[in-house]
């Protein structure tokens, strides 16, 4: 989200503009304050608004912590979505070996996963997917609901097949749709507002040293920040500055070589 502003630089350089400059900004506001308004208001108020700051912090971090466990939790969930599909498509590869179209559907998938490897993990980065990946697996799928198995053992087989078409199918719609969607703009603008609430009650703590201050903002600054931007970051987990990567698929390939190889 925000750190698609910077979306041509790489990710350490996004996370030190975002985060270093929410800090600069904290340090330079609150001695812009402290100047301004004389340190006897801060002595007069210190005792409520030291309660109220407390308060405040503990609310925010609790909610930045739900936001965060959630947005982490769904990118975990988006990476095992991979492999789930990766796997279904390796059992429909594994199954063709009973049936005398084997050489088609095998080829077909081959072609399938690397549409998803070379041409759609690249688009899902930009926040699109792969038509030529779409209708790779809509051939597949209705090669195989056309089959006429010609004995027990083929049924069986077929059956297996059409389960496992079915779950890749399921896992592909939800990979698809967990990089198009991301968290709602007002959590965001929560988030946000809350952040400035929160190190803005910071400022009315009295200091009796100048680097003392700085220290204390720039690090109450800092926490905030870094965890706002790992969650801007993997918002999306398909697209953006940390994404999850097509290992599952590039290790489905490797599986069918070592399928072939034992199949010789």
């Amino acid at each position: 989200m925000l750190a698609f502003l910077f979306s041509h630089l790489s990710i350490l350089a996004n996370g030190a503009i975002f985060t270093l400059g929410f800090v600069a900004i904290a340090v330079v506001l609150a001695l812009i304050v402290h100047r301004l308004v004389p340190g006897q208001f801060f002595e007069e108020h210190y005792e409520q608004a030291g309660f109220i700051f407390a308060v405040i912090g503990v609310v925010y971090a609790v909610l930045l912590a739900f936001v965060a466990i959630g947005v982490w939790e769904r990118f975990d969930g988006a990476e095992s979505q991979t492999y789930s599909e990766a796997n279904a498509v390796v059992d429909i590869y594994r199954d063709a070996a009973a049936l005398p179209q084997k050489a088609e559907i095998r080829g077909a998938i081959r072609r399938y996963t690397t549409l998803i490897i070379e041409d759609e993990w690249p688009k899902m980065v930009e926040g699109t997917h792969s038509g030529e990946a779409d209708m790779a697996i809509e051939r597949l799928a209705h090669d195989i609901d056309v089959l006429q198995p010609k004995s027990l053992g083929q049924q069986d087989v077929h059956a297996a097949m059409l389960g496992s078409l079915s779950q890749s199918l399921s896992d592909r719609a939800a990979r698809v749709s967990m990089g198009a969607t991301g968290l709602n703009p007002i959590v965001w603008v929560v988030l946000a507002f809350g952040a400035v609430v929160a190190v803005g009650f910071s400022f009315l703590v009295p200091f009796k040293r100048t680097w003392m201050q700085v220290i204390m903002v720039g690090s109450l600054a800092f926490s905030i920040a870094i965890v706002f931007y790992l969650t801007t970051a993997i918002d999306y987990p398909f697209h953006g500055d940390i994404t999850v990567q097509p290992h599952a698929f590039e290790n489905a390939m490797r599986i069918y070589d070592a399928i072939d190889k034992a199949g010789e």
